[in-house]
């Protein structure tokens, strides 16, 4: 008699299954082991120039980062920080201001959008509304390749402004 095709490759398909099981445990072992290792990036060689405001003695537009646009609306006598952050090699400046304002999340909301459009930046995301539950308003732009980040986060009194311009020359 001859053997029965299914009766042979039996043996055969369950060899081939145990292998690529073996090979498949062996891929992923190495995967673990080295695979998802990331070439670390070296940041320790870009100099970065940090230019904090003193703002117990700065006064009026003074508390500003030198640099920071003035056409931006900000509370001058709310603002809480003000820092530049130089990036020579890349040839980029951020300026960073955060204030506290008492005026509400609409105004606000209104107040930066209405400042966008009449300055001919180019908004590309923005959340400019609260849904029940969220805290944050964000509104991102460009003009003449330059960013504007404006953040606006619900307090249980008021609200906080963050506002980031990096300036790319």
């Amino acid at each position: 008699m001859e053997p029965n095709i299914e009766q042979t490759s039996h043996p055969v398909r369950t060899v081939l299954l145990i292998l690529g099981l073996v090979v498949l445990a062996l891929i992923v072992v190495f995967c673990f082991r080295y695979g998802f290792r990331y070439p670390k990036q070296d940041f320790s060689s870009e100099k970065v120039l940090v230019q904090n405001t003193d703002l117990a003695t700065a006064e009026g537009e003074n508390k500003l980062p030198a640099g920071f646009p003035k056409e931006i609306p900000v509370e001058i006598n709310n603002i809480t920080e003000s820092v530049t952050l130089s990036y020579p090699e890349r040839g980029a400046t951020l300026y960073s201001v955060a204030y506290q304002s008492a005026r509400g999340t609409s105004d606000l909301s209104n107040l930066y959008s209405k400042f966008i459009k009449d300055n001919n930046f180019i908004l590309s995301n923005a959340n400019d509304k609260l849904e029940k539950g969220e805290t944050k308003m964000t509104f991102l732009s460009t003009k003449n390749n330059d960013d504007l980040s404006i953040t606006i986060t619900k307090l249980a009194t008021g609200n906080t402004i963050q506002i980031s311009f990096l300036d790319r020359q």
